[in-house]
């Protein structure tokens, strides 16, 4: 089976740059790749070292990156600034997947906002149990 989905932080974090870490990806996974953006600067940063990457790596194998993922942050206001600049960069197809901890109460105000999200992946508040969890507490 093909492997596809998002990069940890730890991924990138194992390189010695950020821009290193997604052209190892890009070359490992070209047709599957969801880049992180967000693990040291998602505008300064993360972006542009993903489009660089969408340039130099999939673009000349005529291949369109999936998605970007923001994990952190302003969420709303930052899928609006990637948005922008992805569609100026001529991405206008890359999704943007927001993560963090998410349940129907964030989306809902992410959608309220007017979110340029595409995708909320949502683990985290589906596998754990809240802090205070439906067992009674021992005294």
């Amino acid at each position: 089976m093909p492997a596809s989905g998002t990069m940890a932080h730890s991924w990138i974090q194992s390189f010695d740059t950020e821009y290193e870490a997604f052209k190892t990806y890009a070359e490992t996974y070209p047709q599957n790749g969801t880049f992180l953006i967000d693990t040291y600067n998602t505008l300064q940063s993360g972006l542009p070292n993903a489009i660089k990457v969408f340039d130099e790596v999939l673009k000349p194998q005529g291949i369109r990156p999936i998605a970007v993922r923001i994990d952190s942050g302003d969420l709303a206001y930052l899928s609006k600034k990637i948005r922008t600049i992805l569609d100026e960069a001529g991405y206008e197809d890359c999704k943007i997947c927001a993560t963090n901890s998410l349940d129907e109460n964030l989306i809902h105000s992410l959608i309220e906002q007017d979110a340029k999200i595409d995708l909320f992946g949502v683990g985290e508040n589906l596998i754990t149990a809240k802090s205070d969890s439906v067992f009674g507490r021992s005294i």
